[in-house]
């Protein structure tokens, strides 16, 4: 025969904020046990999280007694349930998890939840069955970022049979005297009560104890039954109250494009209908002006006939100014249909002139970006061949000044000719080049001839350099520039000197 078990809460619960569940689950080899989150016949055992109402499946554990063995069986969870609260949090699973008991073991068959069932802070596997000793702590769920889990439970063994083994003489020496046992409340504590072995006291209160129990839970479960239904009705309620809305909408777009068309015909409509109406009274003014007019013209005659021959003139006169008003008035009529049906016209030729414009627009937009497309290649060709032909020209340019160097160069100084002067010989030099070289020697540096006229200025050569020197870059005229003054001083330098010795001799 199996013995009575007990699920013990490791921290008991008893605060406003805390979790709905029992602190002790009693484990009757007489009555399966159910757990599961909501109220119904299957679920005798309700545990609701605080913190994660879908922690606990429906139905997540039923515990049981089969061949005096305890089994622990796993309640699988329907596809379309399990989709509809994927769709309500991401972060749990609620597939049911069952307990039922085999043997005086425990043992737990876990199926594909995600929250799982763990012993001793060790995960069980899915659909493995796992022993479960006393003394062993028993976890549903996780808990909540990283907090203590609030479904732990210690499984603990119930010997009620010890006592009544004991020695028939001892109980007898012991029958007169109380004495004391812990019993567990619903709400985790213990309390002392005092009792006789055999007294029927104690069986009558734990009759009335447990009849008040039952009282108890089966009002409560009826009205988390009557609180799930509310629920239930409100969702239905808020499905239906959508799906009017979207009607309601619907229909009022619906009924809105249909006023615009009929307000645009209507209008349409109206448009014609006034157009034609002005046309009808114009056409009628002017027919009973036209009659007005013959009418006063019969009534002037006659009049003109019976009144006297003085009034004669003056009836004349104002027979001519009410012709010229009615005349005036009629032409001012005419006028306005006229100008009516030229502003008509007008609005027609505007329109297609318009048209042919925003024709004539397109078709210059697109003969306009050729045009770019054209002058841009052309830009770029233009500007590579300027490349190519600035390249030439500085090549060139290079190539006449290099030979013009060699012809123009003093063969002393190395450099461009500065001052150039000539010698009967016909070779050049610098003029401050060739002073300097006639103090030491009487011949020319090239040829090696005596010199036996005056050395003469070149102006020619000298305008030649120039021109060359203007086509060279800033660093070479400048460089040639600090020479010639420096060659400048060196010169009067030399005749201050030459002045001096002169005197002195």
């Amino acid at each position: 025969m199996a013995h009575e078990a007990v699920l013990r809460k490791t921290v008991p619960v008893g605060g406003k904020n805390d979790s709905y569940c029992p602190n002790s689950v009693m484990l009757l080899p007489d009555r399966p046990i159910t757990f599961g989150r909501i109220i119904s016949p299957d679920v005798s055992v309700r545990l609701t999280s605080k913190t994660a109402p879908l922690m606990i499946s429906r139905r997540h554990a039923t515990v049981s007694v089969s061949a005096g063995k305890w089994t622990i069986v796993d309640h699988e969870v329907h596809d379309d349930f399990l989709s509809n609260l994927v769709q309500k949090i991401l972060s749990y699973s609620t597939k049911t998890w069952a307990i039922s008991k085999a043997s005086m073991s425990i043992f737990i068959c876990i199926f594909q939840s995600l929250n799982g069932v763990f012993i001793n802070r060790n995960r069980i596997q899915p659909s493995i069955p796992h022993l479960l000793e006393p003394g062993d702590r028993v976890v549903f769920g996780v808990g909540v970022n990283s907090n203590t889990p609030e479904f732990e439970y210690v499984f603990e063994h119930i010997a009620r049979g010890r006592k009544r083994c004991a020695d028939s003489s001892l109980l007898s020496n012991k029958d007169s005297s109380v004495k004391q046992r812990k019993i567990f409340r619903e709400s985790g504590g213990y309390v002392m009560v005092p009792f006789s072995t055999d007294h029927p006291a104690v069986h009558e209160a734990i009759s009335v104890a447990e009849e008040k129990i039952q009282k108890l839970k089966a009002s409560l479960e009826e009205k988390e039954k009557c609180h799930a239904d509310v629920v239930l009705q409100l969702e239905k309620t808020e499905k239906e109250l959508q799906t009017k809305l979207l009607d309601q909408k619907a229909t009022l777009e619906k009924e809105k494009h249909e006023l615009e068309g009929a307000l645009k015909t209507l209008f349409a409509e109206k448009l014609m209908e006034k157009e034609e109406q002005l046309n009808q009274e114009l056409k009628s003014q002017k027919e009973s002006l036209i009659e007005e007019k013959k009418l006063v013209e019969m009534q002037l005659q006659e009049e003109l006939k019976k009144q006297l021959q003085e009034k004669d003139k003056q009836l004349e006169n104002q027979l001519t100014q009410q012709k010229e008003a009615l005349e005036q008035v009629i032409a001012e009529k005419e006028a306005r249909q006229n100008m009516l049906h030229i502003e008509l016209e007008n609005y027609k030729a505007s329109q297609a002139r318009m048209q042919d414009l925003e024709a004539n627009e397109r078709k210059m937009e697109s003969t306009l970006q050729e045009l770019r497309q054209i002058v841009e290649s052309k830009t770029k060709e233009l500007l590579k061949q300027q490349e190519e032909t600035k390249r030439v020209e500085e090549v060139a340019r290079k190539t006449v000044i290099e030979q013009m160097e060699d012809e123009f160069s003093c063969i002393i100084c190395q450099d461009l000719f500065i001052n150039s002067t000539t010698l009967p010989c016909a070779h050049s030099f610098c003029e401050y080049c060739l002073m300097s070289w006639l103090q030491k020697k009487n011949n020319c540096p090239i040829c090696r001839q005596p010199i036996v006229g005056r050395p003469v200025r070149s102006l020619v050569l000298d305008n030649a350099i120039a021109k060359m020197v203007e086509s060279m870059d800033e660093e070479t005229k400048t460089r040639r520039q600090t020479v010639t003054q420096e060659r400048e001083e060196l010169k009067r330098g030399n005749i201050l000197q030459n002045a001096v010795i002169i005197i002195d001799g």
